[in-house]
């Protein structure tokens, strides 16, 4: 992966995400139905690369609208704030306990045009607002296992929980802890060893 030019491209028409590491990669060459986002990691997660973000990224794509509310938990490189900006997105928050984290993803957002996107740094607790229409995760399971509770407070009603970083030997351990959360499971999805849910209050 080279973050000094590399590009991520998604497809979001009909949800074929590309590899990231296409940088040689020219703007003439993209598709009308094609966004590309440039992405310097630094030492923030979030590069594309990796399964559970390629699985959020699907995930928003199919679920993300104007009248949104988005905030992007973890978010370290920004990338799924961007994703959901990109997609339209009405107002997005980018939080992570990390200031190094949240500045990366501040410079992320103003490279790919997004600087509405309101980064700073806290955890779920600090979030400015309790009435989000989607908050999305991508961190680990034991985390997400440990906030579950914490989420539907900051939920609108009718909200959706995104969740990935999720490990499929901990499945089990997160499936419960939304469930005692007060969760319900829509979605499934797993790509290799790693999962990803979509949950809404019962």
């Amino acid at each position: 992966f080279d973050s000094e030019d590399a590009l991520i491209r998604f497809v979001y028409k009909d949800k074929e995400y590309v590899n990231p590491n296409i940088a040689k990669l020219k703007t003439t060459e993209l598709k009308d139905n094609e966004i590309t986002i440039s992405l310097d990691p630094g030492c923030a997660f979030g590069t594309g690369t990796h399964e559970t973000t390629s699985m959020c990224a699907k995930i928003l794509d199919g679920m993300v609208t104007s009248e949104d509310k988005i905030l992007d938990l973890g978010t370290g490189s920004g990338i799924l704030s961007i994703i959901c900006d990109k997609l339209g997105a009405g107002k997005i928050e980018a939080i992570d306990i990390d200031p190094l984290a949240v500045d990366v993803a501040r410079e992320n957002c103003i490279i790919n045009g997004c600087e509405d996107i309101d980064c700073y740094a806290g955890e779920l607790k600090d979030a400015k607002a309790s009435d989000y229409s989607i908050v999305v995760a991508n961190i680990i399971a034991d985390i997400i296992a440990a906030i579950a509770s914490d989420v539907p407070s900051k939920l609108k009603e009718g909200g959706r929980f995104v969740c990935s970083g999720i490990i499929n030997t901990k499945k089990e351990k997160v499936e419960q802890a939304l469930k005692d959360a007060g969760f319900t499971i829509l979605e499934k999805h797993e790509k290799n060893d790693w999962m990803a849910y979509v949950c809404a209050l019962t």
